[in-house]
């Protein structure tokens, strides 16, 4: 390529959209998030300038789980909820199925049922929490569902 031609550059530095959920997980692990930045970024020199230049010490450990449904169905209960909400490491869930709505089985990032953040000064502690949501994922403990396709799609073996 000739030095004088255009160049793209693909650096992946969009925000992570899906409302914004991350922040509050993000503010705690690192002290500050990307959305704010750039708001300083344009608007705030002074506290963009303050910004390290790269991220430091974890603060705390989270994550974003996105659960799986391998079902089909009308939901008929979801024990999942307080299964969910008692995690050590939960932080907030996000539930786009209930009582009364249909489930699909996931196939991408639209059909998740939920995502669920979790957020603890332990990274063995939020790790664990997550092994316990795809425990519940695959003993099908988050919610009951009557349809035709109950079990079409086994999950998978336990890691």
């Amino acid at each position: 390529p000739h030095e004088q031609a255009p160049c793209l550059v693909e650096v992946g530095a969009r925000c992570h959209g899906n409302g914004g959920y991350f922040v509050p997980t993000v503010d705690r692990c690192l002290g500050y998030n990307q959305v704010r930045a750039t708001v300083d970024c344009y608007f705030d020199p002074t506290a963009f300038a303050s910004l390290p230049p790269f991220p430091g010490k974890l603060l705390a450990h989270g994550c974003e789980v996105p659960l799986v449904s391998y079902d089909e169905g009308v939901i008929e209960t979801c024990p999942g909820v307080n299964a969910v909400a008692s995690l050590a490491s939960f932080q907030c869930a996000y539930w786009s199925v209930g009582v009364g709505s249909r489930l699909v089985r996931t196939i991408d990032v639209f059909t998740k049922p939920c995502s669920v953040w979790l957020l603890h000064a332990s990274k063995n502690v939020m790790e664990a929490d997550v092994k316990r949501l795809r425990k519940l994922e695959r003993n099908r403990g988050l919610w009951t569902v009557q349809g035709e396709a109950v079990g079409m799609c086994p999950p998978p073996p336990p890691y």
